[in-house]
């Protein structure tokens, strides 16, 4: 087992955490975005809304397009193929 395999399997790694609450308003920016010629995919959207949530404690993110986060914290923001 590898070791992203191992770190995405460990239960106190890993938390699933229910996005319901962001897509509505991740939807509304990544229209808002395009308008403004920028852009994230609503799924990075919905990521960046957790992440700027203070009532979810620190969220870390694993992803492999680290400058599409990096702006909310160089520490949150890890590259699998870094473990």
């Amino acid at each position: 087992m590898g070791g992203l395999e191992r770190f995405v399997n460990n239960p106190q790694s890993v938390q699933i955490v229910d996005d319901t609450k962001y897509k509505k308003e991740a939807l509304d920016l990544v229209f808002r975005n395009v308008e403004q010629k920028k852009g994230y995919s609503l799924v990075d959207m919905i990521i960046r809304l957790m992440m700027e949530d203070v009532s979810l404690g620190e969220l870390n993110v694993l992803t492999f397009n680290r400058k599409d986060f990096i702006d909310l914290g160089q520490d949150r923001v890890f590259d699998p193929n870094d473990l």
